[in-house]
């Protein structure tokens, strides 16, 4: 894995929140290639090493998913949990009947559901809002201040509307409110979260255009293309790109040790 360079902030507020602090909400805003992504891999690494349950919806690959078919995927992601509030709710919803309800694409997989359409859109917010209820009140269960379960949300830009509509206005609020629940959002753009409202609950960073001249040393040094490229010629690609981090990887990484 690549070394860590800059980015320190974020890092350290959420080492804060897996070891249980009041902080346990955070989004994390950028441009492309700026490392939001290498950052957001950072923290679900760091989640396994620790054996802390960790599910990661990354908006690139689940363009297109509804709602449905992404808490089938947390719940699949953290099924070392017992989900009996959520796996009873789907069971109820699988056995009613309804002329204004269809089911397309079913897939049932350790009492998960996904690809679940409802043709009556009060219908279906009102079992949006309710399966959100309850996969978060069964994770709840697992959580507290010494037991930490990490949701991440990575490319959030790329979601549709009734994905972002629901990070934003059912489960953040829910997941604010659970002590040992931690949630990371992170993307071009982020959801619109009320700082005040939440207090010492939630942060927000806006990850830099530019890295800083040391940091492009260190990351250098520490990958090994120092010992390929001459310092000033680092420094001169550090002042003609700006610091972009993107294109610092670019120029070292195929000096350094991992190179073929």
């Amino acid at each position: 894995m690549r070394p860590h360079v800059d980015h320190s902030a974020p890092r350290k507020a959420f080492h804060e929140a897996i070891e249980g602090g009041l902080l346990h909400v955070l989004t994390i805003r950028a441009l492309s290639g700026k490392g939001k992504s290498r950052l957001i891999g950072s923290f679900r690494q760091d989640s396994r090493d620790r054996a802390i349950p960790v599910a990661l919806l990354d908006f690139k690959a689940l363009r297109g998913r509804d709602i449905f078919a992404l808490l089938a995927l947390l719940r699949s992601s953290l099924q070392r949990l017992n989900f009996s509030n959520y796996d009873a709710a789907l069971a109820r919803y699988v056995s009613s009947s309804s002329p204004s309800v269809t089911l397309e694409n079913i897939h049932m997989f350790a009492s998960s559901l996904g690809d679940i359409t409802a043709g009556d859109m009060q219908r279906r917010r009102a079992l949006i809002q309710s399966l959100t209820d309850d996969i978060v009140k069964d994770i709840e269960t697992h959580c507290s201040a010494a037991n930490i379960v990490v949701m991440l949300i990575d490319t959030f830009e790329q979601a549709d509307e009734d994905t972002k509509s629901w990070i934003s206005g059912q489960l953040i609020p829910i997941v604010c409110d659970v002590t040992g629940l931690v949630l990371v959002v992170a993307g071009q753009q982020t959801p619109q979260i009320d700082p005040a409202h939440w207090g010492e609950v939630y942060r927000h960073f806006d990850l830099p255009e530019g890295l800083e001249w040391l940091d492009w040393l260190q990351y250098a040094n520490e990958i090994g293309a120092l010992e390929a490229m001459p310092e000033e010629v680092l420094r001169k690609y550090h002042a003609h790109y700006k610091g972009d981090p993107k294109f610092m990887c670019q120029v070292c990484d195929p000096l350094g040790y991992g190179a073929v």
